[in-house]
């Protein structure tokens, strides 16, 4: 299950830092992933490319998984939020389907296409939940920017 408390407080609280927001809708139309997934490209080119390649595709992959989730379960419009705040960023995906995503069990989804994206999103992430909306819900994924081949790795030196 999720390694977050669904109730956790979005940024970091003590210093003041820089925090970084971006936000894009979504309706369900051909293509949407691709869009989110090159929306947070931009953003990542925005934001310095922070983690070089390697956090690089685990946020696209997270990005993908939590969109692909959104549009096959949920219900328009979808909303894509990336938020970085210091070396940490956060993905969260809005959508207005009811229910609470969880991952399936490898034997559950042994046979069967999908069923195993959440277990992505648990892998690369380093705390993930779900938070209830009266009409909807928000699945949420922390990742790390920290990375070996990247600028901000530099500054750790």
């Amino acid at each position: 299950m999720a390694k977050g408390a669904a109730g956790r407080p979005r940024h970091t609280v003590g210093a003041a830092r820089p925090v970084s927001e971006r936000r894009r809708c979504y309706f369900g139309a051909p293509g949407d992933i691709r869009s989110g997934r090159d929306f947070t490209t931009r953003v990542l080119d925005e934001w310095g490319r922070p983690g070089g390649e390697e956090r690089r595709a685990d946020m696209l992959l997270v990005v993908s998984e939590l969109l692909s989730n959104a549009l096959l379960h949920g219900g328009s419009p979808i909303e894509l939020t990336l938020v970085r705040d210091g070396p940490s960023a956060r993905v969260e995906v809005f959508d207005g389907g009811p229910g609470s995503p969880a991952p399936r069990e490898p034997l559950e989804a042994a046979n069967r296409p999908g069923g195993r994206g959440l277990h992505i999103v648990d892998r690369l992430s380093t705390g993930w939940g779900v938070v209830p909306h009266h009409r909807g819900k928000t699945v949420w994924a922390d990742l790390s920017l920290a990375g070996q081949d990247g600028p901000d790795s530099e500054e750790h030196h």
